[in-house]
């Protein structure tokens, strides 16, 4: 015999811990759109962080080194926590870029057990929700780390922007969505840079959204 499911149709506003149905929609289909937005429920609950710079912007960096890294996401060796990492954007404001591609990289002072910890220009860090309290995960802009970074993947595609002379800066400005895919474990860092020419005195705002789940 063929099984039924029961629910109700329509909306359902409920609490934490209590009971509730499933819920279809007036055709008869299961609800299963996310409500809110992807990220709601947990941005709401104050696990969602935000962090990076702005105003007169960063070197974008040039290479995967120990140093002049734009943006790295660690999640400290004790936190308790997984890092995952939601969105990685950079912005153009000012000089001209080299060619060259943006790139993540992975970073671990678990192997080799002589890196430590990363270092840099701290970012601090706000939830989502506008509320106060301080996370587990660190973000460092212009930073440094004992051994470079192991290379990940490249980030493209690339958006061109106008500079103040009319000329197109490709790969300045983008916003990378990661769906899942960068996951930080204690002890380990998401590494943003640039990797190309030096160009001329490049300089751009970057900012990273991840949230920290307990393990």
């Amino acid at each position: 015999m063929p099984s039924e499911i029961e629910g109700v149709i329509g909306p359902r506003i409920g609490s934490d811990g209590a009971k509730s149905p499933l819920t279809f929609d007036r055709t008869g289909g299961l609800r299963t759109s996310s409500q809110h937005g992807d990220f709601y429920d947990s941005a709401a609950r104050g696990n969602i962080y935000r962090a990076g710079i702005g105003g007169a912007g960063i070197a974008p960096g040039t290479a995967l080194a120990t140093t002049a890294q734009a943006l790295i996401i660690f999640n400290p060796v004790d936190s308790g926590i997984m890092v995952n990492v939601l969105r990685f954007a950079h912005a153009y404001v000012a000089g001209t870029f080299g060619l060259g591609f943006w790139a993540l990289a992975n970073y671990s002072t678990l192997s080799p057990s002589t890196n430590i910890a990363p270092a840099g220009t701290v970012s601090v860090p706000s939830q989502a929700n506008g509320g106060v309290q301080v996370g587990k995960a660190l973000a460092f802009n212009a930073g440094t780390t004992t051994a470079a970074a192991i290379f990940a993947e490249t980030l493209g595609d690339w958006e061109g922007v106008l500079d103040g002379t009319g000329a197109t800066q490709v790969g300045a400005s983008r916003v990378h969505r990661f769906d899942g895919t960068v996951v930080q474990k204690p002890g380990t860092a998401a590494v943003f840079t640039y990797i190309g020419g030096a160009g001329t005195a490049p300089k751009v705002a970057v900012s990273a959204v991840w949230e920290e789940i307990p393990l």
